[in-house]
């Protein structure tokens, strides 16, 4: 009877690991295959716009400066990353920029997808 119960709960941790694994898996494809749309930044008004954007291991929560039509400074307000805090470059590049279509940093891929997600996000809400 006790080997019942051990195999059943053994097999109940390895169902639960695998299917949060498939969860997470899918989670990053999605942020990986993520699209990034234009930013229509003279329909802006000057201001601070605020956006966020997450998944189960990596968040960011961003605030947009605004002033005459551009970009003019992001702060980064909350970066959940694991390994990716080298993304936070990428900041500098949409500034200088002024566009989302910029290269994503190396080994901090879905970090990065994850910051210019949160400043769509912010400069179109």
């Amino acid at each position: 009877m006790r080997i019942i119960i051990r195999i059943g709960l053994i097999f109940f941790f390895v169902l639960s690991f695998t299917l949060s694994g498939c969860s997470i898996s899918r989670e990053l494809q999605q942020v990986h295959d993520l699209a990034f749309g234009d930013l229509s930044l003279p329909s802006l008004a000057d201001g601070e716009y605020r956006g966020e954007y997450g998944i189960t291991l990596v968040s960011a929560e961003v605030a947009v400066i605004v002033k005459n039509h551009s970009i003019v400074s992001i702060n980064l307000l909350k970066h959940s990353n694991g390994k990716g805090k080298p993304a936070e470059k990428i900041l500098g590049e949409v500034v200088a920029k002024q566009t989302l279509h910029v290269d994503t940093v190396a080994g901090a891929t879905i970090s990065s997808k994850v910051i210019l997600k949160a400043i769509e996000r912010a400069l179109s809400e």
